[in-house]
């Protein structure tokens, strides 16, 4: 996620320097993809936290079969 974001903020500096100054359509074909993607992977880790800490009781863990 982390890694997601700074390859966001390195190509939006790779863009500037390439463009000459700061491009609105290259910051929606390139940068804005790698922002939506760090913003789908932190509410993807969100979910897996509060499932981790009990706290959503439709999303808990199936409890393994247990021997008869």
């Amino acid at each position: 996620m982390l890694a997601t974001i700074l390859a966001g903020g390195l190509l939006f500096l790779i863009t500037v320097v390439s463009a000459g100054g700061i491009s609105i359509d290259l910051f929606k074909s390139y940068v804005l993809p790698f922002l939506m993607s760090a913003f789908t992977l932190s509410i993807f880790w969100v979910f897996l936290f509060v499932r981790h800490k009990g706290k959503l009781p439709a999303f808990d863990e199936a409890e393994p079969p247990k021997d008869e």
